[in-house]
């Protein structure tokens, strides 16, 4: 397998292939303002807490939330995840366990899924999950986080060129032949 931060020429086209830096250095310093509100969250419809992550959002940011919607409140305001969601596609998910959803987020940024969901989408770029819930070829944001991803961490390469699907194809059968591919069971 090629090392983390490569730039792989493929042959016969002048895409190529970017290895994504799996893990990526962070330090858990970073995300400590992850803590649960003090306020009381939304809720579920049977009454439980919601957690919020933006896995992207059109000015391509992300990030954790304790509710959907902003709370004005003095001295300040709460904000929620709808302020990110609220202009143009977005991918979120609302989670009623919140060490769950604290988790996921962790993992998203340390494996650089976040990151990855800032390419945009374009004919010329396709996705090849090597360690996913549903390892194998992807050509869309939504589909990789939800289906091949389960909302979590995988291994992901991100392949570009005139002939990125074919590539990827090539690039995963190569990989599941030398046995570098993992799917992970659904938490």
């Amino acid at each position: 397998m090629p090392p983390p931060g490569l730039m792989i020429q493929t042959v016969g086209t002048p895409g190529n292939i970017e290895v994504l830096l799996t893990p990526s250095p962070f330090q858990e310093s970073e995300i400590d303002y992850i803590e649960d509100s003090f306020l009381l969250p939304e809720v579920s419809p049977d009454n439980k807490p919601v957690r919020y992550i933006v896995y992207y959002a059109p000015n391509q940011s992300h990030g954790y939330f304790d509710r959907w919607s902003t709370l004005k409140h003095e001295p300040k305001n709460i904000v929620g995840a709808s302020v990110l969601c609220s202009n143009g596609d977005h991918l979120a998910k609302g989670f009623i366990d919140s060490t769950r959803a604290k988790a996921y987020f962790l993992e998203c940024k340390q494996y650089s899924i976040f990151e990855l969901l800032k390419l945009p989408e374009r004919p010329w770029v396709s996705y090849v999950v090597v360690q996913g819930i549903t390892p194998g070829v992807y050509t869309k944001c939504k589909s990789l986080v939800h289906l091949s991803l389960g909302y979590q961490r995988g291994l992901v390469y991100c392949v570009m060129g005139d002939r990125s699907v074919t590539d990827a194809r090539v690039l995963f059968a190569c990989l599941t032949k030398a046995g570098k591919v993992v799917t992970w069971q659904v938490v």
